[in-house]
């Protein structure tokens, strides 16, 4: 989450606009924080274990 906001603060606030005004694209960043989120929690329950 961190690093998204992170990414968008480097970005232009209208090409931010302009990425969360087509639904397709907007399907894909939702796609792309649940990736990275699934990653994150399988990296923590490997160093659990």
């Amino acid at each position: 989450m961190h690093f998204l906001l992170r990414f968008f603060a480097y970005l232009p606030r209208t090409f931010v606009f302009c990425l969360f005004s087509h639904e397709i694209d907007t399907l894909y960043v939702i796609y792309f924080v649940i990736l990275r989120y699934l990653n994150y929690m399988i990296f923590q329950n490997k160093r659990n274990y």
